[in-house]
């Protein structure tokens, strides 16, 4: 981390002020909002939608994996379904036309 990036990250940590049920910060934001945009921030990001968007990209990619790495089962009994229609002559040629 280089100087510059340590000092913008030490004045993203407000003092916490406790305030009936939803703790803010000096900056009068929600606590959650603040990590938010520090989080933002030391990842590259100027705008908080913009991270919070590639973190929903990034899971759902990762759900797409885990749920395509847990289908492999079911996808090989397809395909021997499928080769076993065509070895029975139950299958149709594809007509490209």
């Amino acid at each position: 981390m280089t100087d510059k990036q340590a000092k913008s990250t030490a004045s993203l940590a407000p003092e916490i002020i406790e305030t009936g049920d939803v703790p803010f910060t000096t900056l009068a934001l929600p606590i959650e909002t603040e990590i938010l945009v520090d989080l933002a921030r030391r990842r590259g990001y100027t705008q908080v939608v913009d991270y919070v968007l590639a973190l929903i990209d990034r899971d759902d990619e990762a759900l797409w994996d885990e749920q395509f790495a847990a289908s492999q089962g079911a996808l090989a009994d397809m395909a021997r379904a499928a080769l076993a229609e065509d070895e029975a002559g139950l299958t149709d040629d594809l007509e490209l036309d």
